[in-house]
């Protein structure tokens, strides 16, 4: 119907975009749902694959730790095995008069011997022939072909070339003697162990470098 001025009574709605106000839904087009078909394709893909890095890396941590301990406990296995085997072979031939708590011996220049049984505090010192020289011994030194040190009397000085003795009141009267400076006397037990202790040191280091190189091997094998 019109107005008597001949525009329409109702005014007329205003166009609509196709399909809207009619109930029709839009459609997207074909290329718009590859893409984003694609992008949730590529997002899974690579969620996925920083999972498997992800599993992969721990399960590759996981192998280093269980090879590491592996090593620790080959290493400390042959290392044991080696040092039982170095204090047999020691005590049997390097240093067979030698029995920890019982009695030890430690050389002495020209084939003496300083001798320490049953006691620690104190050593006899012995010739070639077995023969008591100087007993108890509580402090010495070796100065070329001398022994020098101290008994439960006095001082002494020992010719290991002659198996002569000489025995003074003080230190200065046996440097004197001597005509020569020397260091600190010192007990025969911890002369016994400053002897001994390069042997042991070096055995030491050997088993350290053996059971270190078979513990790689071993362990290279096994894994």
């Amino acid at each position: 119907m019109r107005s008597q001025d001949g525009s329409p009574r109702y005014p007329l709605p205003k166009s609509l975009p196709s399909g809207e106000g009619l109930g029709v839904r839009r459609r997207r087009s074909p290329a718009g749902s590859v893409g984003l078909s694609a992008s949730r394709l590529f997002l899974c893909i690579s969620q996925q694959t920083l999972f498997n890095r992800l599993i992969v890396s721990l399960h590759s941590g996981d192998t280093v730790m269980m090879v590491f301990f592996k090593r620790i406990g080959v290493f400390l296995l042959v290392f044991i095995v080696l040092d039982i085997t170095w204090t047999l072979c020691s005590s049997l031939w390097l240093f067979p008069n030698d029995i920890i708590g019982v009695g030890i011996e430690t050389p002495l220049p020209n084939n003496h011997t300083v001798m320490l049984i049953n006691q620690y505090d104190y050593g006899d010192i012995v010739n070639n022939e077995n023969m008591t020289i100087i007993s108890s011994v509580d402090s010495l030194q070796i100065v070329e072909d001398f022994v020098i040190g101290r008994n439960t009397k006095s001082y002494f000085s020992l010719n290991t070339l002659t198996d002569e003795v000489s025995l003074y009141d003080s230190i200065p009267q046996l440097k004197a003697s001597l005509d020569c400076d020397f260091q600190l006397l010192t007990t025969p037990y911890d002369y016994y162990w400053a002897h001994r202790k390069p042997f042991d040191i070096a055995a030491d280091i050997i088993m350290v470098i053996l059971s270190l190189l078979l513990a790689l091997f071993l362990t290279r094998k096994l894994h």
